[in-house]
């Protein structure tokens, strides 16, 4: 008897294995799918039974549609080499759209600390300019000159800007007082 023929390969009974998976997705969310890691499509709110094939399909990776909120700490120093607390809240949302929910998911790594060092970035370099009275008094100015830039470049990731709103402005150095 040969090796050859010793080993035959019987195929499986014909039969498809998938798995029916009831999934109760909330409003304003959704869900991107991936069959082996590449993007399939994307799974909405609505009723009804969506069937995955468990062993190929992910369905584990969930994103929010609805307005979120980031809260950033920073410290900067001012031209009067006064160093200032600032807190800065950036308030934003993906947009709804399937190639905008694609981009959101896939083309940022941590889209929070991606969003968090570029207001660093641009509230410091605007802080350094100013002087400690100038920056109480122009904070909406530089909340202005933050949702600008970061709105032009997390735009083409699918994230839209609502507001950048400063929320607390204070010296370091408490005996430091704005007349």
């Amino acid at each position: 008897m040969s090796l050859q023929n010793s080993f035959v390969y019987t195929p499986p009974p014909k039969a498809d294995i998938c798995c029916c998976l009831i999934l109760s997705i909330p409003q304003e969310t959704a869900i991107v799918k991936t069959r082996f890691g590449k993007y399939v499509g994307l799974v909405r709110p609505g009723g009804g039974i969506k069937v995955f094939n468990c062993f190929f399909e992910d369905v584990s990776r969930l994103l929010s549609l609805k307005l979120q909120q980031l809260d950033i700490k920073m410290n900067a120093k001012t031209i009067d080499d006064a160093f200032m607390n600032v807190e800065i809240r950036i308030q934003y949302w993906i947009r709804p759209t399937n190639d905008m929910i694609y981009k959101a998911a896939f083309t940022l790594s941590d889209p929070r600390r991606q969003i968090e060092a570029y207001v660093l970035d641009v509230a410091r370099s605007a802080i350094t300019k100013l002087t400690v009275k100038q920056v109480y008094e122009e904070k909406d100015v530089i909340a202005s000159q933050v949702k600008e830039s970061l709105t032009h470049v997390m735009n083409d990731f699918g994230f839209n800007i609502v507001a950048t709103p400063i929320t607390n402005v204070s010296p370091e150095d408490p005996r430091i007082v704005t007349s």
